[in-house]
């Protein structure tokens, strides 16, 4: 039987080992059986056909032999002896019996199919015990297998006919032309080759090679926060001068101050999450991401693929597989008519990864087994291409609507609404984390030096300098400048010569500020501007801004003032057309943003302020070394003596006595010592101490002299300032175990390390000040508090402590060493207060250093420094003070502080009802009051507050209507009687007086969610205020 089923089944090729096993086991039945059950799992239609028995029985047969003997190919391939090889044919047995494996196989029999499902094979494959090896290819078996049934098909006239022989004509035909394989192993290694290295020749030119720098082993995922809502035009706005132009109308008509506040509260309000997280998060099928320059967006893509790259061969076809699409290089290639779509582009472009055929590609497509990224919208510059490019994504996902896709740009020039139509969600890269930075450093030190001493003292002195210097910290969030400074932290000191990491820095990003194509867009001949151009017309903008009004705190510039100033450099280095060279690189700045970016309302700006300070230190240099149109006097005189007051300029200081020689800057650091600073703390001695510093040879500064002073002048403020001081002296705490029993139950219940550390020293943080307030009698409900909540705390990084009927106290963690502490967005607002809690090593003490009032918080603030503090003795009034704080909202839950009523209960008002209906969903309306005892003897008068909370356009909009009544025989109010409205800082919005007849007055006005104010009632010289909150 088992002679008649191989003459049957095989023909005269010889038969390996396995197939003769497998195909023993199938002869135990009937041929007829097995190959009913082999089609019907198919394209039994057509081959119902077919009258002829033993020719289907021959085609089952000779497909099923020839993907036996591939599988056994593959195994001794991976070079498993004979016994090992013959484990694998009992699974096997049961592997080809398999319904969804004979639904596979005989889909090969359909004529239009162009790639079969290995994604099934492999994943009922990898089933097999024993384990099939790491290298074995699923899509080369099937794609092996696929094209001998279309040759067993050709070779039958019969089976030919009935599947349709003109159409494998003239695939046949198609197959016999020059066209890429779809060969998943190559394109492995096209990826792992393209993207496995970091990129570090621009950024390093020494020579060094960076072997064991792969991208795979250097990667640090990033933060993304979602912006679906808040446009990217807002985003891009430094917040140095954000508020400057909304106060001046500068900012645009499209939004209001409340829209623009309301966008960035949600935006903040959003929590934070992985990058890598959100990418396996099948939730999103379409993505775009946007971030900063340099801030990782190609390399999140590159690692994406590298992902899928560095899988066992086996397991590739259980994965989507990756398709980056770079479209700087897509539209070179459709511009030159290389390519006519993205399919196109992948099978015939150049310049890319591997290429792959059409057909095949395009059934991995329809079937969802493909993420398709696209990187780089901004890079396409031409306005018109880049919403074609828009237009044919939105296509391609209406076209394949089980694919995944990723989109990446830039925020300058993003437009999101196509992309949002298009069902895409958007996120925003963050700047790395204290932790991930740290994680990069140990990561490039450990691949990079051999050496355990150097390594070590290396990594210390990049660790240092960016915990010393706000400035290069301020850079480290950036991962391309992080990169540059590990680069540069190899060959010379940070931070003393941050000067030329700034340097490096910016000509990375001027050499993107790509002038020339500029000019050939604008039809302007090309001329010839290289980096040494550019830094001088920044090293002229800086001067103009620090010059301004605003001075540096602005970091800001009108575009008639930016085109002046480039064309008067360009007049000067005999530029022909200089103001039409000018408009046309200022045109190019409004796409791409590289040390200069657009703002919006004709304003530009620095992308970072460091590069402010950095070419305005450049531009004093400059004029004082190579112009020589300043000397040291002025330079002591003009700028030391005129900024050194003001700490805004202290980096500009520092590094222009970086940048000179070593014997000007002792003759400024004298200047500075022979300054009257006793009015300013002696800032003048600290300053002079730190531009010491800036100077790597101090031969030629008279050491006796300085540090004489120095002691002198510092002494003498210690002593004057002791009781001042005193005043806001720490309090000492001890950790009890049972806080440390909280901390750990809470720290324990983390998904990551450094979430529980961070959930561990909040607790802390709260035990302590509640310890202390408990001291102090005041009243606290720590269980009710977000830290307390195991839901909350996972998601925010709170620590927070409630008061009961009062609010929120934040509790904020100090790490030996630290200055500040960080505010993180979810903690910006509703707060009483924000407590200094700083930690000893041990963790056996902590030190209430102090407090900030919430009042003084703004909702974008990111940290506060530790000089900002009060003394904890003025808490306590704080705490009072929002006690008597009025919370309106709570009147909607029927709730009123003491004094307060709801206003039907008042005599004599006019809203019949505490609650007001409306026909309007959306709507609410509250009113209470209460009666005013002027102390003068006047009538009584009746305070009544209504309160309207509305929703217009998803956004929530609160009316107050605050009027004043009188309420005694007399029907009038007292004349002369004044009410007004003062908002936080205490300037008044709008005022009302009685006059002689009046009988009520009222104010109006609208406000937001957790606005605070008072109203201020006034009668002759007796003022009676109340505090509102939202």
């Amino acid at each position: 039987m088992m002679i008649e089923w191989l003459i049957t089944w095989g023909g005269s090729e010889a038969v390996k080992f396995i197939a003769q096993e497998v195909i023993g086991e199938l002869a135990k039945g009937t041929a007829e059986d097995y190959v009913k059950d082999f089609f019907k799992q198919g394209i039994s239609d057509a081959i119902g056909g077919i009258k002829n028995g033993k020719l289907l029985q021959k085609a089952t047969a000779q497909a099923i032999k020839y993907f036996l003997d591939l599988i056994q190919q593959e195994l001794e391939d991976a070079e498993l002896s004979e016994g090992e090889l013959k484990a694998y044919t009992k699974p096997l047995k049961q592997f080809i019996k398999n319904p969804s494996v004979l639904e596979v196989l005989v889909s090969a029999f359909d004529n239009n199919l162009k790639i079969l499902d290995t994604k099934i094979l492999a994943t009922i494959g990898n089933e097999i015990n024993p384990p099939l090896p790491d290298e074995f290819n699923w899509d080369f078996v099937a794609e092996q297998y696929r094209r001998r049934v279309k040759k067993i098909i050709r070779e039958s006239d019969e089976l030919r006919e009935i599947l349709d022989s003109e159409n494998l004509d003239k695939l046949a035909n198609k197959n016999s032309e020059i066209r890429p394989d779809f060969d998943l192993e190559k394109y492995q290694e096209g990826i792992l080759e393209q993207y496995g290295n970091l990129k570090l020749e621009s950024l390093d030119t020494s020579g060094y090679a960076y072997n064991q720098l792969t991208l795979w082993r250097m990667f640090i995922p990033q933060n993304v926060r979602e912006s679906q809502e808040f446009l990217p035009q807002i985003h891009e706005i430094p917040k140095e001068y954000r508020q400057r132009l909304k106060d001046t109308g500068q900012f645009g008509e499209d939004f209001s101050q409340e829209q623009l506040d309301s966008l960035r509260r949600r935006y903040l309000d959003r929590p934070i999450r992985s990058v890598l997280e959100l990418v396996e998060d099948r939730n999103y099928q379409y993505l775009v991401i946007l971030g900063d320059p340099g801030s990782g967006k190609s390399t999140l893509l590159q690692y994406i693929a590298l992902q899928w790259a560095e899988l066992p061969l086996k397991d590739l076809p259980l994965e989507p597989i990756p398709l980056l699409i770079e479209l700087r290089t897509y539209v070179r290639n459709h511009d030159a008519n290389k390519c006519q779509d993205f399919l196109d582009f992948l099978e015939k472009g150049s310049g890319i990864t591997c290429q792959l055929p059409q057909q095949e590609l395009h059934a991995k497509l329809q079937n969802g087994d493909a993420i398709v990224m696209f990187d780089g919208l901004d890079e396409v510059f031409d306005p018109a291409k880049r919403e074609e490019i828009i237009t044919n994504i939105h296509r391609f996902t209406n076209v394949y609507k089980k694919v995944r896709v990723i989109v990446t740009s830039r925020v300058i020039g993003y437009k999101p609404q196509k992309l949002r139509d298009a069902q895409f969600d958007h996120f925003m890269l963050q700047d790395l984390q204290e932790e991930q930075v740290e994680d990069f450093i140990q990561r490039w030190h450990d691949l990079t030096y051999q050496d355990e001493g150097e390594r070590e003292r290396k990594r210390e002195r990049l660790k240092r300098a960016i915990k010393d210097s706000s400035a290069i910290k301020e850079l480290a969030g950036n991962p391309l400048l992080l990169t540059m400074m590990a680069i540069l932290n190899r060959h010379q000191e940070l931070p003393r010569d941050r000067a030329e990491l700034y340097n490096q820095a910016s000509r990375v990003l001027l050499h993107q500020w790509d002038m020339e194509r500029a000019l050939i867009n604008a039809k302007i001949d090309p001329i010839t501007i290289d980096y040494k151009d550019k830094q001088a017309i920044l090293r002229r903008v800086a001067h103009f801004m620090q010059g301004n009004i605003a001075g540096l705190a602005g970091n800001l510039i009108l575009g008639d003032d930016l085109e002046r100033i480039i064309s008067e450099y360009l007049k000067s280095v005999d530029i022909n057309d200089a103001r039409g060279v000018a408009r046309a690189l200022i045109e190019q700045l409004r796409t791409r943003n590289f040390a200069l970016c657009f703002v919006g309302a004709e304003y530009y700006a620095f992308v970072h302020r460091t590069f402010l300070e950095y070419f305005c230190a450049w531009s004093f240099v400059w004029q004082f070394k190579e112009t020589q149109s300043i000397e040291i006097n002025d330079l002591k005189n003009d700028v030391f003596g005129k900024h050194w007051r003001d700490e805004k300029w202290h980096e500009v200081l520092r590094l222009i006595t970086g940048m000179i020689d070593a014997k000007f800057v002792g003759e400024i650091i004298s200047y500075l010592m022979e300054q009257d600073g006793e009015e300013e703390k002696f800032v003048n001695l600290f300053l002079a101490g730190k531009c010491l510093f800036e100077v790597r040879s101090r031969h030629d500064i008279s050491w006796e002299k300085s540090f004489v002073t120095w002691i002198n002048g510092y002494l003498k403020w210690r002593v004057q300032d002791l009781y001042s001081l005193t005043l806001a002296q720490p309090l000492t705490v001890d950790l009890t175990p049972e806080a440390h029993q909280y901390a750990g139950k809470f720290a324990r219940g983390q998904a990551t390390l450094e979430k529980g550390k961070q959930v561990y020293l909040n607790t802390l943080a709260v035990a302590t000040v509640e310890t202390y307030l408990k001291s102090r009698s005041i009243q606290t409900a720590i269980d009710k508090s977000d830290s307390w909540n195991r839901d909350l705390r996972e998601i925010f990084n709170v620590a927070d402590l409630v008061l009961p009927n009062i609010g929120k106290l934040e509790c904020r963690p100090v790490l030996p060493g630290e200055k500040e502490f960080y505010l993180p967005p979810e903690v910006t607002e509703n707060r009483i207060a924000y407590l200094a809690v700083q930690f000893e090593e041990n963790l056996n003490q902590v030190q209430l250093l102090g407090f900030v009032s919430g009042r003084k918080i703004n909702q974008f603030q990111e940290s506060i420094s530790l000089t900002e503090m009060d003394s904890l003795d003025v808490l306590i009034q704080e705490i009072d003070w929002c006690r008597k704080l009025v919370k309106l909202r709570q009147w909607f839950d029927g709730i009123f502080q003491t004094g307060w009523q709801p206003s039907e209960l008042l005599p004599h008002t006019n809203f019949r009802s505490s609650r007001t209906a409306t026909s309007e969903p959306e709507v609410r309306t509250i009113s209470g009051g209460k009666i005013i005892n002027w102390g003068s003897g006047a009538n009584q008068t009746v305070l009544v507050v209504k309160v309207t909370d509305k929703f217009e356009e998803e956004e929530e909009k609160i009316d107050i209507c605050m009027r004043l009544y009188s309420v005694d025989e007399i029907p009038h109010l007292p004349a002369g009687l004044q009410i007004q409205i003062l908002d936080e800082s205490g300037n008044s919005c709008t005022r009302e007086e009685a006059g002689e007849e009046d009988d009520w007055i009222q104010l109006e006005i609208g406000c937001e969610p957790q606005e605070q104010f008072t109203l201020e009632m006034s009668l002759g010289e007796e003022v009676i205020r109340d505090n509102f909150v939202l």
